[in-house]
């Protein structure tokens, strides 16, 4: 089951929420992933931020509820639905 672009929405919104200013976002991009952006294709969301523990465990908490997944690149979070 893919992340669709409504539960990308609402994951940022958790993770604001939930991490409540614990850090400072530079950008946030909600993107389709693969070669095609037809309707019904999965999106993943990045986030550029750096992360400390706290905030680590803040983003954590959201992806788990939502059995979605993280990955961290230089100064960006990824987080999209694992393939099963």
């Amino acid at each position: 089951m893919a992340m669709e672009r409504p539960e990308a929405v609402e994951v940022l919104r958790e993770i604001l929420g939930e991490c409540d200013g614990s850090f400072l976002m530079n950008s946030v991009s909600i993107s389709p992933v693969g070669p095609t952006k037809a309707a019904g294709s999965s999106f993943e969301l990045k986030i550029n931020c750096s992360l400390d523990d706290y905030s680590r465990k803040c983003i954590g908490a959201v992806i788990e509820r939502h059995k979605l997944a993280m990955k961290e690149i230089a100064n960006s979070v990824i987080i999209y639905r694992p393939r099963t």
